[in-house]
């Protein structure tokens, strides 16, 4: 499943990460700081390599196009003391920021980045430190916008926009790219960005967000169904409600979500392609805020805010349960 993560649950991971349970029970934290070598002014990814060092993504104020500024942008390795720099190559386009960091199964890390127009993916050996750029097209002429990386079967799967086509895309270990369908929409506008989702199972896949209705497509490009797309034209009613998939998570075999504005979780059909309400009791979350994260393991936990308070909650079959 795709979805572009929040900033204050991974605000809450990196603070986590200090905390380190000692004998008795007791939990001890420790803060860090620019006094380590902390230099992201915003934190946006987290990962660990296979000898245990936390990587950090995310970007530093100065690095922006309307800043004068000779400083680059970096990712951060932390040994459990102290803050390492690892700088981007230069490139032609200013790199503001990595917002995913994604281990693959050589110990290896998948890099999005934010360009000043556009994104683009690097690919770490976090043992010599070295960023390989991937080249979807050495032809591209035009801006690329990629979506996070989504692995689902042994496979790694992105989308790739160029103008108004999106194109699902496998990359392979070796950095080829396999390319799936494409697709593209006359009526609505089509832009990768925080609200997009991409939700991949055995026979279609689900692709959708806040600029283009959910789509059930199969593995062969054809459009099984389509939501519509009436509130997502452009219109002057700014406040119209649009239904898309605002925050996704997977337990064992169902993927379940909560639409934009909904206080109710629901569940993808996978036999009507719908996107239904979960009957059962305990199904409701109050939130000004929620992001969902699945460990390796396949344990998830799902965070909201209120105004006063942070809950971490779990589902089970009698609804969510408050960790």
């Amino acid at each position: 499943m795709l979805r572009i993560t929040k900033f204050f649950l991974y605000s809450f991971l990196f603070i986590a990460s200090g905390v380190a349970i000692a004998q008795q029970g007791k939990t001890y934290h420790e803060v860090f700081s620019k006094k380590e070598g902390l230099e992201l002014d915003r934190i946006l990814s987290l990962v660990y390599d296979d000898d245990g060092f936390l990587w950090l993504g995310g970007g530093i104020l100065d690095v922006r196009a309307i800043v004068n500024s000779d400083k680059r942008n970096r990712l951060q390795r932390f040994n459990g003391s102290v803050f390492h720099n690892i700088y981007f190559p230069d490139t032609e386009e200013l790199i503001v920021g990595a917002d995913q960091l994604l281990k693959r199964a050589d110990g290896k890390i998948y890099v999005h980045v934010i360009l000043d127009s556009g994104h683009s993916y690097y690919l770490l050996d976090p043992i010599t430190t070295q960023l390989e750029k991937i080249e979807f097209d050495e032809n591209s002429q035009g801006k690329n916008h990629f979506s996070f990386i989504v692995p689902y079967e042994g496979k790694n799967y992105v989308l790739w926009q160029q103008g108004r086509e999106i194109t699902v895309c496998v990359i392979n270990d070796d950095l080829s790219i396999e390319r799936l369908f494409s697709f593209t929409s006359e009526e609505n506008k089509f832009a990768l960005d925080p609200s997009t989702v991409f939700i991949p199972f055995e026979i279609f896949c689900v692709i959708g967000d806040d600029n283009f209705p959910i789509h059930f497509i199969d593995w062969q490009g054809n459009v099984l169904k389509k939501f519509s797309g009436e509130s997502f034209t452009r219109s002057r009613k700014v406040f119209v409600e649009k239904f898309y998939l605002d925050e996704v998570f997977r337990k064992n075999d169902t993927v379940f979500t909560f639409p934009k504005n909904n206080k109710q979780l629901h569940y993808i059909d996978t036999k009507t392609l719908d996107v239904v309400p979960v009957a059962s009791k305990k199904s409701h979350l109050l939130y000004s805020n929620m992001q969902s994260y699945t460990d390796t393991s396949g344990n998830e936990v799902i965070v909201n805010t209120t105004k006063n308070s942070i809950t971490f909650n779990t589902w089970t079959e009698n609804g969510f349960q408050v960790k």
